[in-house]
């Protein structure tokens, strides 16, 4: 079985933090139970960048994560992990 686990990005002071309880003005990403090419937890949110400098943004489309990236899915999760996370769209909406 996969770890399920959450971060919550909070609107109005703009901090991620891990969840425990829930309340409003978070915005939650789900872990996709993958990890990038160094070891990192992979989020819904995260941008991810591959050796050609080439960014995506991790999403979760039609039943699984993917990888958005110049408005095409890609379904592949192996596709993930040989990536690395570069930043999210909450705490680095320049990325992309």
């Amino acid at each position: 079985m996969r770890e399920i686990k959450f971060r919550a990005w909070h609107i109005p002071t703009k901090k991620m933090f891990d969840v425990f309880s829930w309340c409003k003005d978070y915005v939650l990403m789900q872990f996709t139970g993958l990890k990038d090419k160094n070891g990192v937890d992979i989020y819904e949110g995260d941008v991810l960048q591959n050796n050609e400098n080439k960014k995506g943004v991790v999403e979760f489309f039609d039943g699984s994560f993917c990888l958005k990236s110049n408005g095409f899915y890609v379904l592949n999760n192996g596709y993930l992990k040989n990536k690395k996370v570069i930043g999210n769209i909450y705490e680095n909406p320049e990325l992309l």
